[in-house]
């Protein structure tokens, strides 16, 4: 995977996810945050 930029995870939270998902429970979606995104944590 190619080095993660800010721009990367606001794109991903603002044009690719609805809003009504932002801050809901669901386990699928946080495995998909944590296989996309962990690396940058």
């Amino acid at each position: 995977m190619s080095a993660l930029h800010p721009r990367d995870i606001l794109d991903f939270w603002f044009k690719e996810i609805p809003s009504d998902r932002w801050f809901k429970s669901d386990p699928a979606f946080d495995a998909v945050l944590r296989d996309r995104f962990e690396d940058a944590w």
